[in-house]
């Protein structure tokens, strides 16, 4: 799981925005070594199939209290709660 998890992440951060790209990088050496996999391993990252049925796991409302989690988090972290929010969403459909 974790290790699905850090190539996800990854793939995020490298601007990879769907799972998609995970086929093509799941065998590349410097995003393998990145992940944590030693080039002379020779196990591959996790396939995009995978990564999408972990994605899909959760039901809505697992899916509505993380972001609860994720926002109570975030304010915490804060002295005080901001006077305003600005939310960049962008749809994937």
């Amino acid at each position: 799981m974790a290790d699905i998890l850090r190539a996800r992440i990854f793939a995020i951060a490298c601007d990879y925005e769907d799972a998609n790209d995970l086929d093509r990088l799941r065998t590349d050496l410097a995003f393998r070594l990145a992940c944590g996999r030693l080039s002379d391993s020779g196990l591959d990252l996790c396939s995009q199939p995978t990564c999408s049925r972990l994605e899909n796991l959760p039901e809505l409302k697992t899916a509505i209290r993380l972001g609860d989690v994720l926002v109570d988090l975030w304010l915490s972290t804060r002295c005080r709660p901001p006077e305003t929010v600005a939310l960049d969403i962008h749809d994937t459909l």
